[in-house]
């Protein structure tokens, strides 16, 4: 878990450290599973659920947009299988800049509890609102929890979201 909340943004990562001991003053217990994520990662999430004309629009918007690199990522990965589980592209999730994270509840018998409508899920969105950050259980991702209310493309050009990734993750620039 420290390892986790190690890698995140520290402002963020203070808050999600006070969501989880208030969450533990309660009796509940929750997990961080997934912190940062490079574009890599990110692209192979993406990917997933898309099929290959989603796909396509999305390389050449991405390029076109002055994000080539960005756009080799989503190329870079290849085919992936999988259920639908972000609408965030590379660079497009704040995963990307340490400011996002997905926990778990542990159960009464130390299991992960995968039930979003259990206590944990809705106590986590409401600590989280509380403490100023946005929880994903308000557009369909009970898991997530991030520092900010906008998403990265609302905030940054794309060009900037582009060499905001190639500084953060330089090895993503050999995949141009």
């Amino acid at each position: 878990m420290m390892t986790i909340l190690g890698t995140l943004d520290r402002d963020f990562g203070n808050k999600i450290r006070l969501m989880l001991t208030q969450l533990e003053s309660r009796g509940l217990v929750m997990r961080p599973f997934y912190g940062i994520r490079t574009p890599i990662e990110q692209a192979k999430l993406w990917r997933q659920s898309r099929t290959r004309d989603q796909i396509d629009i999305a390389i050449r918007n991405l390029d076109q947009a002055g994000a080539p690199i960005l756009a080799a990522c989503l190329v870079s990965v290849g085919p992936q299988r999988g259920r639908h589980v972000t609408n965030a592209l590379p660079g497009y999730s704040w995963h990307q800049y340490g400011e996002a994270v997905d926990l778990f509840a542990v159960d009464g018998n130390g299991a992960a509890d995968w039930d979003v409508s259990a206590r944990g899920y809705v106590d986590m969105a409401e600590i989280a609102r509380a403490l100023e950050m946005k929880p994903g259980r308000d557009f369909g991702d009970a898991v997530h929890i991030q520092s900010r209310y906008h998403e990265p493309h609302q905030v940054f050009t794309i060009p900037q979201i582009e060499v905001e990734m190639v500084k953060r993750f330089p090895e993503i620039g050999s995949t141009k």
